[in-house]
């Protein structure tokens, strides 16, 4: 049975085309047994354009699936900058291979000028909200290298700078959520054994600088990264960064979509 699109679910359309290619031989052959639909019949240009429509929005397709993933780093505001990011390279490269068989008036072409202004258009509304920037460099798998490899030049500087900024409001005020252990009695008798085995010495770098200067975590395989957990990771962290892993909990604990909260009120 073919699949119509509406206008309230997001992959209708994608989900209408991949019904339609997937029945194409039945397709023709009911439009070749009735005469009033002649003109309808779809010639194997048409059927390519709708096979590169059908390409278009697959990334569109998983990425909406994924971030709707309960438990999950993807279904939390950490999937949002990169997922754009990808969003907006597979239509900037497609764009620009349009160009060079179409017209710029060309339905096609003009159609995906318009679906890259829009995209284009949220991605820079995530630039008045730090936490953005924040669920990346949170991810030890990332840090500031996803920005360095993925981000123009220009955009580096303000991009430290908003997190220096957010670590700047959190630093040395970590939440009761990590501090509910018991109250350690300071030993004042002449033998402290801390003192004597640790010293006086104090950290000379902070939290955040300690945790950007340590190496990337490097999952070996894509089953590994998928599987990969940021909570836990941060839970195992939090003695060493205390203060940035209540920031991590609180930041991914920010869905990626109101696709949830939508479906609990809306009934």
């Amino acid at each position: 049975m073919l699949r119509a699109d509406n206008d309230t679910r997001w992959n209708s359309t994608w989900n209408m085309l991949e019904s339609l290619l997937r029945q194409r031989e039945r397709v023709d052959a009911y439009i070749s047994m009735m005469s009033e639909l002649v003109n309808d019949r779809l010639s194997d240009q048409d059927w390519a354009d709708l096979q590169e429509v059908y390409e278009l929005l697959k990334p569109f397709k998983m990425l909406t699936m994924i971030r709707q993933e309960k438990n999950s780093l993807h279904g939390s505001i950490g999937s949002i900058l990169w997922g754009m990011d990808m969003l907006l390279t597979v239509l900037e490269e497609v764009r620009k291979k349009s160009s060079d068989i179409r017209s710029p008036d060309s339905p096609f072409q003009l159609a995906l000028d318009h679906a890259w202004g829009i995209l284009n258009k949220y991605y820079s509304e995530t630039d008045k909200c730090r936490m953005y920037i924040v669920s990346l460099v949170l991810d030890p798998r990332m840090k500031y290298d996803y920005f360095e490899r993925n981000w123009k030049k220009e955009w580096i500087r303000d991009m430290k700078e908003k997190m220096r900024s957010v670590w700047e409001e959190c630093d040395g005020q970590p939440s009761s959520a990590i501090t509910t252990s018991p109250t350690v009695i300071a030993d004042t008798s002449p033998f402290d054994v801390n003192k004597w085995r640790f010293g006086t010495a104090k950290p000379v770098r902070d939290e955040l600088t300690r945790y950007l200067d340590a190496p990337l975590l490097v999952l070996d395989s894509p089953e590994a990264n998928e599987s990969f957990d940021a909570m836990k990771w941060w839970t195992g962290n939090m003695q060493e960064f205390p203060v940035l892993a209540q920031l991590a909990f609180e930041t991914f604990s920010i869905p990626a979509m109101s696709v949830e909260p939508e479906r609990v009120f809306s009934g």
